[in-house]
């Protein structure tokens, strides 16, 4: 008797919960596709593939003095070993060899420095950037439910942690994706942060 009871009260709470569910009125967005179609998006893009080619070519320029001094040193080295110089002269040889062999390995780490410094401040500036654009789109996704009497938004192409989608079925009638996108790049005279980060910003959303 008291298990019925249960079953009852606890069907009588689920029937109470998706009544007041139905009640609500949920639209969805395409997140990909908003964050893709936003202005600010390519700009950032765009900029971060400029600081890219700058540390490249920073990079490359290294690379070139470290062969230069490479060469420096295999030449200083193989002087050294002339056996028609005398003892004196092939004596300061090695000495300038090893002085060049230290220069080389300061070079090789300070391009090891660079080249890993360079990757993470790229790094730094793209989740910096991703994350100022997801909470201006954000934003503008909350102010137009807001406008549009809408109690929850859901990411239409979210998907779980087993890489499965969230959102199985949509009849597509509330769907706010285009709108989203318009009202976003109405304001194009807004100005981008500073320090936006690296080439591709990489956003996978709902993971």
């Amino acid at each position: 008797m008291k298990l019925h009871k249960f079953a009852l009260s606890m069907a009588v709470v689920m029937l109470a919960t998706f009544s007041a569910s139905a009640q609500q009125k949920i639209a969805v967005v395409d997140l990909q596709k908003v964050f893709d179609g936003y202005f600010k998006t390519r700009e950032a893009d765009r900029l971060l593939k400029e600081q890219g080619k700058e540390f490249e070519s920073t990079l490359k320029n290294m690379l070139s003095e470290r062969e230069a001094k490479l060469a420096e040193v295999e030449d200083a080295s193989k002087q050294s070993n002339n056996p028609a110089l005398s003892d004196f002269e092939r004596n300061r040889l090695s000495t300038q060899a090893d002085t060049k062999l230290t220069e080389l390995r300061k070079m090789e780490q300070n391009i090891q420095s660079y080249d890993q410094t360079a990757k993470r401040t790229l790094a730094e500036r793209q989740l910096s950037a991703r994350e100022n654009i997801i909470q201006e789109l954000s934003s503008v996704i909350a102010s137009l439910a807001r406008t549009r009497g809408y109690d929850l938004v859901l990411d239409s192409v979210a998907r779980s942690k087993n890489d499965t989608p969230i959102i199985l079925f949509s009849s597509g009638k509330d769907d706010l994706t285009e709108e989203v996108i318009r009202m976003a790049n109405q304001s194009q005279s807004s100005t981008l942060p500073s320090t936006p980060g690296t080439s591709g910003l990489g956003f996978q959303p709902g993971r």
